[in-house]
């Protein structure tokens, strides 16, 4: 009788494999944002207009890509529970059926892309801005399948541990969309000057490059040939479409809602006036990487959790995903020290903080240094902690948090607190960290009851199963029979007991006793 071990992980090893993904995690996202910053850099060597079009741009880009892949995150966290299984056939079952959602996720997407000249005009914004914004997601439309079916490949890598591949690709579609955006814009190497239409197709053709190029490698680089991804025996199962959408569809609604708050926050600091909304953008700016580690450490978590849980080891679930959230908050507090220390020498890379006119703006970006680089504590614990429920398949109960309480209670006190109040833009802050402070709460009780619970039920189980190794091993003394196998009279094995035994065997742990030698084991006994 062969027995398969079960390590309970230190924390040391814990950490050690949450920075083996939060690192090509970050690392894509620095990429990412940097290649959309070059992106709207180029446009704003264009002329006034387009400078001024390109924040209409990159907020409604970011709405409909954001919300688009963030459904995708149910494949990743799917993927990565069968894949602590070691089920094959599921991890490509579920790419196959990812591509599916991917698809029926790209057609509203594209639609809005398509109508966004008309939904800006109907929302009061500039004809002559709102044309240059069309002309931009006219051609970007037609990448919008591509991006997001790569989105699918992506998480999928990402939940068998080769987080490395998908820095390389966002790199290459990065690379390729600034390379051909500048040829295209500025009319540049024999290419026609496009302006900001250039740059909507240079998005589409790395997007389907991207696609591509990641398609043939899932083929052909040895790591995955295990996989056999381009078998299509198993087919598309509706069953998995719709768990998928059961999972990543609140995570869609929770992040546009999260992208609609901030748009709609930025929008009020902007009707108390242009020193106010340049005092926020000077601390966005520093905040919008720190939010670089956190999502990384959500999108680690979630994919860890998972595996762990597919490995029936809710112990190190748990350890993982609490590592993850004190890993994160710790980066916070480390960050509310930097913005406390020296805030004007942050401050002074966007403004002369040493120019009296530029006094209130200084002095209001100091106070928000520390109102936002406290509230990002809480924003750590509540995103990494709604990563780490993602790995459970808990999506519902996180989106209704988070929309209740990040967005809704912080939008209304926010109002409350920055007009009838009069507390202004400082006010319309510590709203909002109310708001992250009740969401931080509800997710960490959420996360902490939840894991709990599958630790208690695992325990529970393994308790039967110690009976039925007590039991059997007794029987097969008492019978001197060597094997087990069929129903054996008399003192043998009722059939019932073996079918219990097998049935928990990818279910759960057991903790061995001295008559199997005091290891932990996963399952049970091979025989």
């Amino acid at each position: 009788m062969q027995q398969e071990e079960q390590e309970i992980i230190t924390r040391k090893k814990a950490l050690k494999r949450i920075m083996k993904l939060v690192v090509p995690f970050s690392v894509s996202r620095v990429i990412s944002v940097s290649g959309n910053f070059a992106s709207m850099i180029m446009l704003s060597r264009v002329n006034m207009d387009t400078l001024a079009a390109s924040s209409l741009i990159s907020t409604y880009q970011t709405l409909l890509i954001g919300t688009g892949t963030s459904i995708l995150y149910s494949v990743g966290a799917k993927a990565g529970r069968v894949y602590g299984e070691e089920d094959v056939d599921a991890i490509r079952s579920t790419l196959h059926n990812g591509f599916i959602v991917s698809l029926i996720i790209a057609a509203p997407v594209t639609i809005l892309s398509l109508t966004n000249k008309q939904v800006l005009i109907s929302l009061g914004q500039s004809p002559v801005l709102s044309n240059i914004s069309g002309n931009y997601f006219y051609p970007f439309s037609f990448g919008i399948a591509p991006i997001i079916c790569l989105s699918s490949e992506e998480q999928v890598s990402l939940a068998v541990n080769r987080a490395s591949d998908v820095a390389g690709i966002v790199l290459l579609n990065s690379g390729l969309t600034s390379l051909l955006g500048y040829l295209l814009i500025f009319g540049e190497g024999g290419f026609p000057k496009l302006g900001a239409t250039g740059l909507g197709y240079a998005f589409s053709i790395s997007a389907w490059t991207s696609l591509v190029s990641y398609t043939l490698f899932l083929k052909f680089y040895p790591t995955y040939k295990k996989f056999n991804f381009f078998q299509f025996n198993n087919g598309i199962s509706k069953d998995v479409v719709k768990n998928l959408f059961q999972i990543g569809f609140p995570i869609g609604l929770q992040v546009g809602g999260e992208l609609f708050t901030s748009m709609f926050i930025t929008i009020m600091f902007g009707w108390i006036g242009e020193e106010s909304l340049a005092s926020q953008q000077i601390v966005s700016e520093y905040l919008l990487w720190l939010t670089i580690p956190i999502f990384s450490a959500s999108q680690a978590s979630s994919i860890l959790v998972s595996q762990e849980i597919g490995k029936n080891n809710a112990i190190n679930a748990q350890r993982l995903g609490n590592m993850s959230i004190a890993l994160n908050t710790s980066i916070s507090l480390l960050a509310l020290s930097v913005f406390s220390i020296i805030p004007d020498i942050l401050a002074s890379a966007f403004i002369d903080v040493n120019d009296n006119n530029n006094y209130q703006i200084v002095s209001t970006a100091r106070a928000l240094f520390v109102i936002n680089g406290s509230a990002q504590i809480f924003s750590a614990i509540r995103n990494v902690g709604t990563g780490s429920l993602r790995g459970l398949f808990d999506t519902l109960f996180p989106m209704l948090i988070n929309l209740t309480g990040n967005c809704a209670l912080g939008v209304l006190l926010g109002y409350l607190f920055g007009f009838p109040a009069e507390f202004g833009i400082l006010g319309i802050s510590i709203a909002r960290g109310f708001g992250e402070i009740t969401g931080a709460a509800c997710i960490y009780n959420r996360w902490h009851s939840k894991i709990v619970g599958n630790i208690k039920q695992n325990s529970t189980i393994s308790h039967d199963l110690i009976e039925v190794v007590h039991s059997t091993t007794d029987n097969v003394v008492e019978s001197n029979t060597d094997s087990i196998g069929g129903v054996i009279d008399g003192n043998g094995i009722s059939d019932s007991r073996v079918t219990l035994f097998s049935r928990h065997r990818t279910e759960t742990s057991i903790e061995e006793t001295p008559l199997l030698n005091k290891k932990r084991y996963s399952g049970c006994c091979v025989m």
